[in-house]
């Protein structure tokens, strides 16, 4: 089923793109990105969309101000419409700087009504906020989550999330008040793991040399000694934690793994999707997963697929589902939430 969406946008420009982080993107890629240019109105400019009535997704306003509506942009004029986004401002809901990529800017969210529900994602009045405090470990930053209450001595279970800037960003500390609050999980810690982006990203995620050593014998030492520990990653973050769970699996109680980049090709001798898929071809996980992925992801979305059927076909614990969306913070920030109540019996 479809619904209508109507954008406008009130600014001056030579042409204005609607860029919907799970539609058009996948229309560059196919060379037509036609139906997202906003049409001239009297007052501005207006676009209808319709779109599947299950869709979350981030998007921006791309105003330009010279050049028309091209249909096939070349790489460079693409990367000019990306850099001009803006978010939408009749939009109610906003989603973080940093999370767009080719974007440094905040973007909107668009949630139509057969959305999966996100009810722990936004902060409550009157739930009790943990204490969020940010250290060094290992020469890495990470951000330490402690709940309400918390007393020092007492040996709390622990979740390590990759990627931990962009969850700041969207107040990942907040969701697990709520969830915490509501007993949907026992009281936790979490660290988050900055990451860095780049190069420097790509080696903290996928050479298992650096990563290795940095969560065995650096993080987990200093945050979680004895509690059971839990992983989330999402994109190469989910890489690194198909490997952690399948290399050390008496270390970790269970893993959540988003929209897993398992099409990467491996990067200066590191990890790759396929390196994934043949060790768990090889070796049935013991590790209990929560698995999503968006329906408009492409080859990772087979590849996701593939994932879950090799990991389900061995008689792995494994939870998989869909959702109606893109490669998205805007999807994974309720998504964490149902994994983490999914696997809150290992805690």
């Amino acid at each position: 089923m479809s619904v209508d969406v109507d954008v406008a946008w009130a600014g001056s420009a030579s042409a204005v793109l609607v860029r919907l982080t799970a539609l058009t993107d996948d229309a560059y890629e196919a060379g037509d990105l036609g139906p997202y240019w906003m049409r001239r109105a009297p007052d501005g400019w207006t676009l209808r969309l319709g779109l599947p009535a299950d869709l979350r997704t981030s998007y921006q306003i791309c105003p330009l101000p010279d050049g028309g509506p091209d249909p096939a942009p070349d790489e460079e004029r693409w990367a000019r419409i990306r850099a001009a986004g803006v978010p939408d401002p009749a939009a109610p809901l906003v989603l973080a700087a940093g999370n767009i990529f080719g974007n440094p800017g905040p973007a909107s969210v668009l949630e139509l009504p057969a959305a999966p529900p996100q009810p722990w994602r936004d902060r409550r009045p009157g739930v009790p906020a943990g204490a969020l405090t940010r250290h060094e470990v290992a020469g890495e930053v990470v951000h330490r989550y402690l709940p309400p209450g918390h007393r020092p001595g007492r040996v709390l279970p622990a979740m390590v999330v990759f990627d931990g800037a962009s969850w700041l960003g969207v107040d990942l500390a907040a969701t697990v008040d709520n969830l915490i609050f509501e007993g949907r999980v026992p009281p936790l810690a979490l660290f988050l793991v900055e990451c860095g982006r780049g190069p420097a990203r790509w080696a903290r995620l996928t050479r298992p040399e650096v990563l290795d050593p940095f969560v065995l014998d650096g993080l987990l030492p200093w945050a979680a000694p004895s509690g059971p520990v839990l992983l989330a990653g999402q994109s190469l973050g989910a890489i690194a934690v198909t490997h952690l769970a399948d290399r050390y699996p008496g270390r970790f109680a269970g893993a959540i793994a988003q929209s897993p980049a398992l099409w990467w090709p491996g990067s200066d001798g590191g990890l790759s999707g396929a390196d994934i898929l043949d060790r768990y071809r090889k070796s049935p996980p013991t590790v209990p997963f929560f698995v999503e992925v968006g329906t408009r992801e492409g080859e990772l979305l087979a590849a996701a697929r593939e994932f879950h059927g090799i990991v389900a076909g061995a008689g792995g614990a494994v939870r998989y589902r869909e959702y109606e969306g893109g490669h998205d913070m805007a999807c994974w920030r309720g998504g964490i939430a149902d994994g983490l109540i999914t696997l809150a019996g290992a805690l």
